[in-house]
């Protein structure tokens, strides 16, 4: 099998070098020695890997990047044209940068950018929220690992080898707490 993979390659190699007429280019010859070398190496190592459907999709795929690769160097050998006209794009773009050097560089608008801060009050209210929000994750947390909710598990929520631990536990209810107590402090401090 992993000659006849190659023997396909090179009869792509020779149709395509047939079309063009390059049979006397050496470095035509090149492009069909490194399927030779390549392929059956990869076809017994491979084997032993993947199962035959996919062995042979990686050579078929293969095969067909080779022969479009193929195919378009030749063609820009003989006619200078790369594919899918990518010459164009690249005349067009030295054209547009040389055009660009020779008109007035624009100058960037300025932008007033007005950002409210939020007062005392908001931020600490801000505090509480975010320290409501540490609870309650840390409930869930818990009940899920305790199965104090039916039907919810790690596994469920995509957390298959998660599990949860006092420690999370006591960090999250410690910054909960911290962030209520400096919240508080902010309310008390704008209501003076």
């Amino acid at each position: 099998m992993p000659y006849l993979v190659t023997i396909i390659y090179i009869m792509w190699w020779g149709a395509i070098t047939a079309e063009f007429r390059l049979w006397k280019e050496d470095s035509t010859w090149a492009w069909v020695f490194v399927p030779v070398l390549v392929l059956p190496v990869y076809t017994i190592a491979m084997n032993a890997y993947l199962q035959s459907y996919m062995l042979f999709a990686s050579l078929f795929v293969g095969l067909g990047l080779y022969a479009v690769s193929y195919y378009s160097w030749c063609n820009y050998i003989i006619k200078g044209v790369l594919p899918f006209d990518i010459q164009e794009a690249v005349r067009s773009a030295g054209e547009k940068i040389e055009s660009a050097k020779h008109t007035e560089m624009l100058t960037k608008p300025e932008i007033a950018i007005n950002i409210k801060m939020p007062t005392k009050m908001q931020t600490g209210w801000n505090m509480i929220l975010l320290a409501i929000a540490l609870f309650f994750i840390t409930w869930t947390g818990y009940a899920i690992q305790h199965g104090l909710i039916p039907n919810i598990n790690w596994e469920l929520i995509g957390l298959k080898e998660f599990a949860w631990s006092a420690t999370y536990t006591y960090f999250l209810n410690i910054l909960g707490l911290l962030l209520i107590l400096s919240g508080l402090r902010f309310i008390k401090k704008t209501q003076i």
